[in-house]
C-alpha cells in the first residue's frame, strides 16, 4: 500500500495484433469545359477534413478514467464476447501527445455516406452490426471504429451523415458534427480474426513505414534495448517487452497522487527512468508504442473501450471502461 491507497498490479500495455493495411491515393487534374471554363477542385467538393482542428483523443484519458469513470458515457447493443470499441488509431508523436499525422489535407480521412464500401468480403470473414447510444459522451470521434462497411444515424440523420470522415487505414471515423446526448447510429464492421501467440510464432512483423516522432527521450530506446534483451524476432520480443513492463511496473491512475497527468517528453523520461515505474494506460502503452519504434518495430496505439467483465444485451460503457493499447503489423 502507499499513500494510505491500496494499490494493484495489473497488465499493463495490452496489446492487439492486426495486419494493417495500405492505400492507394489518386489525383484530379483541373478540367477545360466546352465553353472554356477552368473547373477545379474546390469547384465540384468540399474543402479537405483539418485534423489540426481536433484534439486527440488521448489527451482526455485522465480525465475519463477518474473525473469520468462513474459516468454513462454511451451504450452499445451487440458487442461481441471479449470485443473492443474503437474510437481513434493514433500513429505519431510529437513530444507531448500521441496524435494521428496529417495537415490541412486530412491524412486519408474521405467523407463517406451511409455505405463506406460496396467491395464483397474476403472468404472466411464476417461482419458484427453494434448499436450505439450516446448518453454523457459529447466529441467529434465515433466510438465504433475499425473495419468499418456501414454507419447509418438513427437520429439527425441529415445533420451527421453529412459531417462523417473516415480513414480505412487508421479505422477512425470522425463526425466534424459533434456527437450528443441521444444520438444514436448503428454499425456495420468486419469481425477481427483472433489470433495467438503460437500462431504467431514464426511469422514476420511487416516492415511498414510509420510517421517521424519527435522529441522522443534517448531513454526510451536505451530501455527498450535493455528489456528485449536476446529475445528472438517477432513476437518473443513484443510479449518480452510487454512482460517486463508488467513485472516491473506499479500501477497508479493518479488519484493516489503517485502518478502524473500525460505522456509529454519529460513525463515519459521520468516514467522509465525511475527506480519503479508508475501509471496507466496513458504511460505504459505509449513508452511501449515508442520502445518497439526504437527498435525497428512498426507500432501505433488505439484508445477506445471494452468493459471490465464481459456483458451481453444493452451493454453501458463508462468513463472507467476508457484503455489505451498497441497495435503491431504481423
Amino acid at each position: 500500500a502507499a499513500g494510505g491507497a491500496t494499490a494493484r498490479r495489473t497488465l499493463t500495455g495490452a496489446l492487439s495484433l492486426v495486419l494493417v493495411g495500405a492505400l492507394a491515393a489518386g489525383f484530379v487534374a483541373p478540367m477545360i469545359t466546352g465553353d472554356g471554363h477552368r473547373t477545379v477542385l474546390r469547384d465540384t467538393i468540399d474543402p479537405p477534413l483539418d485534423l489540426q482542428q481536433y484534439h486527440s483523443p488521448v489527451s482526455q484519458f485522465r480525465w475519463l478514467t477518474t473525473d469520468a469513470k462513474d459516468q454513462e458515457l454511451f451504450t452499445v447493443e451487440g458487442l461481441p464476447e471479449g470485443g473492443r470499441i474503437r474510437l481513434a488509431t493514433l500513429d505519431t508523436y510529437d513530444g507531448t501527445v500521441f496524435q494521428i499525422a496529417g495537415d490541412a489535407r486530412g491524412a486519408d480521412f474521405r467523407r463517406v455516406g451511409s455505405d463506406f464500401t460496396d467491395d464483397p468480403l474476403s472468404a472466411g470473414a464476417s461482419t458484427n452490426s453494434m448499436t450505439f447510444t450516446m448518453e454523457d459522451y459529447s466529441d467529434y470521434w465515433i466510438p465504433g471504429g475499425g473495419t468499418m462497411r456501414s454507419l447509418a444515424y438513427g437520429s439527425k440523420q441529415e445533420q451527421l451523415a453529412d459531417s462523417l470522415y473516415y480513414s480505412e487505414n487508421l479505422g477512425t471515423a470522425l463526425s466534424t458534427e459533434k456527437l450528443g446526448t441521444g444520438d444514436s447510429y448503428t454499425v456495420v464492421d468486419v469481425a477481427e480474426k483472433p489470433w495467438t501467440d503460437s500462431q504467431l510464432e514464426g511469422k514476420a512483423i511487416l516492415n511498414l513505414p510509420v510517421p517521424t516522432d519527435s522529441n522522443v527521450p534517448t531513454v526510451v530506446g536505451e530501455v527498450a534495448s535493455k528489456m528485449m534483451g536476446d529475445a528472438n524476432p517477432g513476437i518473443e520480443q513484443v510479449r518480452t517487452l510487454q512482460q517486463k513492463l508488467h513485472d516491473e511496473g506499479f500501477y497508479s491512475d493518479g488519484t493516489d497522487g503517485l502518478s502524473l497527468a500525460g505522456h509529454r517528453t519529460d513525463r515519459l523520461e521520468k516514467f522509465l527512468s525511475s527506480e519503479q515505474m508508475i501509471g496507466n494506460d496513458d504511460q505504459y502503452a505509449v513508452a511501449m508504442a515508442l520502445m518497439l519504434r526504437s527498435q525497428g518495430i512498426p507500432s501505433r496505439l488505439v484508445m477506445g473501450f471494452y468493459p471490465k467483465e464481459q456483458a451481453s444485451g444493452t451493454v453501458k460503457i463508462t468513463g472507467a471502461d476508457t484503455h489505451v493499447w498497441v497495435e503491431v503489423p504481423f
